[in-house]
Order: structure tokens, then C-alpha cells, then sequence
């Protein structure tokens, strides 16, 4: 099977999503593709009470995945990201 796209895991939904946008190549697209939000954000309180989530620094994602936990991705299929950190759940 090939994707046009890519297939993400939606964290609110607890679901899969297709989506037409492809991650960048390299590096910067390791994690798929991420957008910027304040640390202080609104939204974010919600997301920690509500999947346990806390921010982590980007040069220990690899092993927070490693320790099982998981990266959020909103409803558009992008994960957050404030400056060099990166909000991770210990759940999918």
C-alpha cells in the first residue's frame, strides 16, 4: 500500500487520520510535522489534566519513546512544540 500523505495518530480522538501533507524529509521530520504554541497556552492545561502530558525536551524524545511514553498530536495531526521542547503523554 502506498500513502499519499500520512497516516497519524489523533491523541483526542484516540484514533487514526489520513492526511494529504507529507512530513518534511530529515531531521525536522522525524517526529512528523509540528507547530508552535505558547508554553502557557490555554489549551495546554487541558491536555495535561486530560492525558497526564508534560513538556519534554526535544533532545530526549528519542528516549521518553523508548521509556513507552508518546508524543501528542492535536486534531490537525501536528504535534506541539515550545522552542525546544516537545508535550508528551505517557498513553497514546
Amino acid at each position: 500500500m502506498q500513502l499519499k500523505g500520512r497516516l497519524q495518530w489523533i491523541t483526542p480522538a484516540q484514533t487514526w487520520k489520513l492526511f494529504t501533507e507529507k512530513p518534511p524529509s530529515g531531521p525536522d521530520g522525524e517526529y512528523g510535522i509540528w507547530k508552535s504554541i505558547g508554553l502557557y497556552d490555554s489549551q495546554i492545561e487541558e491536555i495535561e489534566r486530560r492525558f497526564g502530558c508534560k513538556w519534554i525536551p526535544v533532545a530526549t524524545v528519542a528516549l521518553c519513546i523508548a521509556r513507552g511514553w508518546h508524543i501528542y498530536y492535536d486534531t490537525d495531526g501536528r504535534y506541539l512544540r515550545w522552542d525546544t521542547r516537545v508535550i508528551m503523554c505517557p498513553n497514546p
